[in-house]
């Protein structure tokens, strides 16, 4: 005699399959999908295998499943696991042939799956001046490039001052070849005065898996003293009278390390303006000779405060906005003398 145990039949097969078509070479791929019993008996537990052709890659425990039960379970094939170009993706149920089922030939399901080379993000058209004072912001223009064949998610530029990260910048998903628009701004004062080292490092945070990991470009940056004007040198007349022409000589200095652009100096009496002059932009150092006049009968008998007002419109940033430099003038009414009843 012999003993024979006699079980309902199983059926276990591979469902909802979900995985995408196209990927990096350098991605993991993540694969989901339910293992069902459509027979009428408990199925043991038993694998599911994951092959690319014949090549095992991968497998997961499926636990006892009961008569018209699923699981839902996932697998993962591992970025650089599979070279570039199409494979043929399979999923074995029941691959050690655990199972005695009622139908062994729907185990297996598959999908063509296309690697392509991963994405490439690089910094390109980078924008930025050499030379910038203390006192004003530099702002950097510049593209980030997907020169890769896959798309690249969500990722940030960071800018650094050598290893300092001074700002950031969010970038969005990038098809293979877009191009993505992007600025940032160091602010005045952030950088001391002296030559900086200033990099822009693309995909800082290294979310996207890529063909060249070498993300970096760099600059240098010069930063000086501010622009400084000052007036030197005015000569006018103490005092005049009503019916003459007040002639001003002056110089306008830019004592700073910086360009000044082209600004205006203005002529007050008191507070009210009377006349104005534009002055050229001038280099760290240089001096531009120039004058005004009072015309005759412009201000009243009296004693008067005469200023000059450098960077009148304010235009220039500087590191001393003090420019004004005053004089006192008094006018007083004509007089004739002559020699009469000789």
């Amino acid at each position: 005699s012999k003993s024979l145990t006699v079980r309902n039949p199983v059926d276990l097969s591979i469902s909802n399959l979900v995985m995408p078509d196209t990927a990096s070479s350098k991605d993991n791929v993540k694969i989901t999908f339910d293992v069902v019993n459509s027979g009428t008996g408990t199925a043991t537990a038993s694998y599911v295998y994951l092959y690319d052709g014949n090549t095992k890659l991968n497998g997961v425990l499926i636990p006892e499943l009961a008569a018209g039960a699923s699981y839902s379970t996932g697998l993962t094939i591992k970025g650089g696991t599979l070279s570039q170009g199409s494979h043929n993706i399979r999923l074995v149920a029941d691959a050690g042939s655990m199972v005695k089922e009622s139908n062994e030939s729907n185990n297996t399901v598959g999908r063509s799956l296309q690697l392509n080379a991963p994405a490439n993000l690089a910094i390109t058209g980078w924008q930025m001046s050499s030379v910038a004072s203390n006192k004003e912001d530099v702002v950097l223009t510049f593209n980030v490039v997907n020169g890769g064949n896959s798309p690249a998610g969500r990722s940030y530029v960071y800018l650094y001052d050598g290893d300092k990260q001074i700002n950031a910048l969010n970038i969005p998903r990038l098809a293979a070849g877009a191009t993505y628009q992007g600025s940032l701004t160091i602010k005045a004062g952030t950088l001391s005065k002296g030559t900086h080292n200033i990099q822009l490092k693309a995909d800082a945070t290294n979310v996207v898996p890529e063909s060249n990991e070498s993300n970096t470009v760099a600059k240098s940056l010069q930063i000086n003293a501010a622009a400084n004007l000052a007036i030197t040198g005015l000569t006018m007349p103490d005092l005049a009278i009503t019916d003459e022409n007040i002639k001003l000589q002056f110089n306008v200095v830019n004592g700073g390390e910086t360009v000044a652009g082209a600004s205006y100096v203005y002529l007050y009496v008191g507070d009210t303006k009377i006349n104005g002059v534009v002055i050229k932009s001038l280099a760290p150092g240089e001096v531009y000779a120039t004058g005004m006049t009072l015309k005759a009968g412009t201000i009243p008998v009296g004693t008067h405060s005469i200023r000059l007002q450098a960077d009148a419109t304010n235009n220039v940033v500087e590191s001393n906005e003090n420019n004004s430099v005053s004089k006192s003038l008094t006018v007083r009414n004509p007089v004739d003398l002559s020699i009469s009843n000789l």
